[in-house]
């Protein structure tokens, strides 16, 4: 099957569900979506993805993909999966071992099954663009570097009402929200209902989800139709900025997927963090620097910095729209020891794939 072609992706998730599963996650590494039978598991390590696994693809392996590209026998595959098992070492390292595969193969053979992965199971069209860094760890899974918010911009991106309000502020909208705030429509443009007007009041101040919910006693859906309000226009932001080259989507949605989800409760609020890196640095290379351009940098210390992700906690909630697989927090190394001795054979409903 040429790696080019296609697949359409059966997992459409509607934002409410991708956010209700951020939202009930707490201080899990492992985020479990689940919708109409199918499961997507995404393990990250502050915030950032570092494993994608659903179970609509089964057979999605290193070992398969090098057997369909004729580079090892089925044999081959067999006989080091079962030493990988054995002494407990990574499958790749032992084809490497062996002699069997180049390193550049290797690499190239997980690189391939991640396009692949993301290509079948999420539809991403930016998927190859995303693929940063990649290696083996043990029972082959596949590390990913890809930001927190892109697993809420797709989400958002399958929302029908995400789209159409992306596609109604991308007419008027001239300036980012992250500079400009709520400044460029008002409530009436916005045709907010009266409860939702006081969410969008309420999140003009620095506010996480459950002090909204505390403090407005009103349908969740409600909540998510203003998020969807704040992000969608930040969306249609950027399809009209990106042509220059220099903003990506996440440099303008991700001051509020961290601050209106509370992805770390060391955040503080855009004003300020514009104000301190003002305060720090008041021209830039060339000339002074406007609002939207210090906090763009900011941002970017913040997202490099690997200690900022690791409070990440988000109080649970209750909603109609899924029920997650309630999974216990576990260490690193138990996840990996797990990962390491598990046969990969079916077990429940989670369809597990075979070397």
């Amino acid at each position: 099957m040429p790696d080019a072609q296609k697949h359409p992706s059966p997992l459409h998730i509607p934002a409410i569900d991708v956010i209700y599963a951020l939202y009930v996650q707490r201080s899990s590494s492992i985020l479990t979506i689940q919708r109409d039978g199918i499961l997507l598991k995404l393990t990250f390590d502050r915030g950032r993805i570092v494993n994608l696994w659903s179970n609509f693809v089964p057979g999605l392996s290193l070992g398969e993909y090098l057997v369909e590209q004729g580079q090892i026998t089925p044999e081959d595959r067999s006989n080091a999966f079962e030493i990988s098992t054995e002494q407990h070492i990574q499958f790749g390292v032992v084809l490497l071992q062996q002699q069997k595969v180049s390193p550049h193969q290797l690499f190239e053979g997980i690189q391939i099954l991640a396009r692949r992965k993301l290509d079948r199971i999420m539809g991403w069209e930016s998927a190859i663009y995303h693929l940063e860094h990649l290696k083996a760890i043990p029972a082959n899974q596949v590390i990913l570097s890809v930001p927190m918010p892109h697993l809420i911009f797709r989400g958002l991106k399958e929302s029908r009402r995400a789209e159409q309000l992306s596609e109604e502020f991308g007419r008027r909208m001239h300036q980012p929200l992250v500079q400009s705030r709520s400044k460029a429509f008002t409530v009436e443009e916005l045709g907010l209902s009266a409860e939702e007007q006081k969410i969008w009041a309420l999140l003009h101040h620095p506010r996480t989800i459950p002090q909204i919910l505390e403090g407005v006693k009103i349908p969740i859906e409600s909540l998510f139709r203003v998020l969807f309000a704040l992000l969608s226009m930040n969306l249609a932001a950027f399809e009209l900025r990106k042509q220059t080259g220099t903003i990506e989507f996440f440099d303008i949605i991700a001051p509020y997927i961290i601050d209106e989800l509370d992805a770390a409760s060391a955040f503080i609020s855009a004003e300020e963090l514009v104000a301190t890196a003002a305060s720090e640095s008041e021209t830039g290379p060339h000339g002074p620097l406007d609002d939207f351009q210090i906090l763009k940098a900011t941002l970017a210390r913040i997202v490099n910095d690997d200690t900022f992700f690791e409070n990440w906690a988000i109080e649970p909630a209750q909603s109609p729209h899924t029920k997650p697989e309630v999974i216990p927090l576990k260490s690193e190394a138990e996840m990996i020891d797990e990962l390491r001795q598990h046969d990969y054979e079916k077990t429940g409903e989670i369809i597990r794939p075979k070397k």
